[in-house]
């Protein structure tokens, strides 16, 4: 029986509204989510609305190219510093230059990495408004 039971939950999926929700959601403060009512909704209660919908797709693959960019410009930054350390044990000239560029290339990184916090409450809010627009088009509402 309880195996019945427990096989009945599954299946409904995310398709039916808690009816304590009122919609839209929205985001009060990050990561303190809202119904209408006021109502406090947990973000691991919105998520499987959003899969459903094509943005968790999206939000994957910009995620993807954000940390292969963050790894490529501090493996960059790293090379670049190493060749200056060479550079200035050799008494070269150009280690002004090659260390002038270690630093840009270290300031970006350093801004990707710290971009982080921001471009999740991005994501967030993108995934937030596909989860409403499927809760408000979905065939069980």
């Amino acid at each position: 029986m309880i195996w019945a039971l427990a096989l009945a939950w599954a299946a409904d999926g995310p398709g039916d509204v808690p009816p304590a929700w009122s919609l839209p959601l929205r985001e009060d403060q990050h990561p303190r989510y809202l119904d209408v009512r006021d109502q406090p909704v947990r973000w691991s209660e919105i998520r499987p609305f959003a899969r459903e919908t094509d943005v968790m797709r999206r939000v994957r693959r910009r995620r993807v190219g954000r940390s292969v960019l963050r790894v490529l410009f501090t493996s960059a930054a790293v090379a670049e510093g190493y060749g200056t350390v060479h550079l200035i044990q050799r008494e070269s000239d150009w280690a002004w230059v090659v260390g002038a560029q270690t630093g840009f290339t270290a300031l970006a990184a350093g801004l990707l990495w710290a971009d982080i916090p921001r471009s999740r409450r991005i994501d967030h809010a993108e995934m937030l408004d596909a989860a409403n627009a499927y809760l408000r088009t979905s065939p069980g509402r």
